[in-house]
């Protein structure tokens, strides 16, 4: 890959921004919520090391974006304003891994990109950079269940999003001792885990009343 200047690694997930300061920023312009903990530039000739620290949590997001920057790459991005159109060209993901960080560990992320298929993950402005979602996915439906001395089965029917077929949508459960322990995304992080995220395929058994 030689169309970037520099390149730098963005981790994100539950509680990151707020804990890496971006909170404020992330509030004001809703486009840029993907901006989580970031490592310094690093120059893409030269190359180097990208150095990023994180709390521990579940789900982490791990992407590698490459830049074309009219600046050059001696510091890092400035998180306080969206990224602009004069200081950055094009900010564009190589590709990204989702993982639980629970201690210190090597990661790797694979180069997915391509110059046909590549979007630009610039903030412009605070508009929703091209290529992010920001739409969440609807729900399909009651979830069921049918519970056995021994085992439970789960069902329940497909979601739907405006931007992913929902074959590629994926899903995890948690399970609590009662639906106040799981009916936020912040009790459900930290939840009895279940199931790791995977394809829809109707029901879901699993050991335990």
């Amino acid at each position: 890959v030689t169309d970037f200047d520099c390149v730098f690694v963005n981790i994100m997930g539950y509680g990151i921004g707020d804990w890496a300061g971006n909170k404020a920023n992330i509030e004001a312009n809703p486009g840029c919520g993907y901006i989580g903990a970031i490592s310094d530039f690093v120059d893409f000739k030269i190359g180097g090391t990208a150095t990023v620290e994180v709390p521990f949590g579940l789900a982490r997001i791990v992407q590698v974006l490459g830049v074309r920057s009219t600046t050059g790459c001696t510091t890092k991005m400035d998180t306080s304003i969206a990224p602009s159109v004069i200081t950055y060209s094009g900010i564009f993901e190589m590709g990204r891994t989702v993982t639980d960080i629970l201690a210190d560990k090597e990661i790797t992320v694979n180069n997915a990109y391509s110059i046909s298929t590549a979007r630009d993950f610039r903030c412009l402005l605070g508009n929703p950079p091209e290529g992010v979602d920001t739409v969440a996915p609807v729900i399909g439906g009651v979830i069921t269940s049918v519970v056995s001395a021994n085992s439970t089965q789960l069902s329940w029917p497909a979601a739907n999003d405006n931007g992913a077929s929902a074959a590629n949508l994926e899903y995890k459960v948690v399970r609590g001792t009662a639906l106040t322990d799981i009916n936020t995304v912040a009790k459900a992080e930290i939840a009895t885990f279940v199931s790791d995220w995977t394809a829809w395929r109707g029901t879901l058994n699993f050991a335990g009343e």
